[in-house]
């Protein structure tokens, strides 16, 4: 039991570790992107918590035709974002300021895993009393008068 907790912890520490890994990649900065995947990928300068795609404003609609224009010139994801963070600043790009804003809520996931590993490692386990288990025969008597009331409960 204990090794197959710990097994699911390391899992899971993995999975979390690549996920990390994943969502630090971004797309790739030498391709042509649709004008759609950027305006999903960016923060509307003018909808505070909103993606570009999803700003209902005539700004934010402005800055998805400027997008496509720069798209249908070919321009590059990089040449794109660069272009975002000279006119809007570098939080339109939606990414934490430095490292610790990566590897604080990943190090707290992990560290909760631990601990929920380390909690049900020592928990010990619950009795469990096999099905021809002995009775009190208070409890046996208890049980006796619950189904007698319900039985006439029933048949009145």
């Amino acid at each position: 039991m204990r090794l197959q907790m710990a097994a699911a912890a390391m899992i899971g520490l993995a999975l979390l570790t690549a996920l990390a890994l994943f969502m630090s990649i971004g797309p790739d900065p030498n391709a042509v992107p649709t004008a759609e995947a950027v305006a999903g990928r960016i923060m509307s300068p003018y909808c505070t918590g909103l993606l570009v795609s999803d700003c209902p404003t005539r700004q934010s609609a402005e800055l998805r035709s400027h997008i496509e224009e720069k798209v249908e010139l070919g321009w590059t994801n990089r040449q794109i974002d660069q272009w975002l963070v000279a006119n809007y600043g570098e939080q339109v790009l939606g990414r934490p300021r430095g490292m610790v804003s990566w590897i604080v809520p990943i190090g707290a996931v992990m560290i909760g895993l631990v601990v929920l590993g380390l909690v049900l490692i020592r928990r010990k386990p619950l009795p469990v009393s096999a099905p021809g288990a002995k009775i009190a025969q208070e409890e046996r008597n208890r049980v006796a008068a619950d189904l007698g009331r319900y039985t006439r409960d029933t048949t009145e």
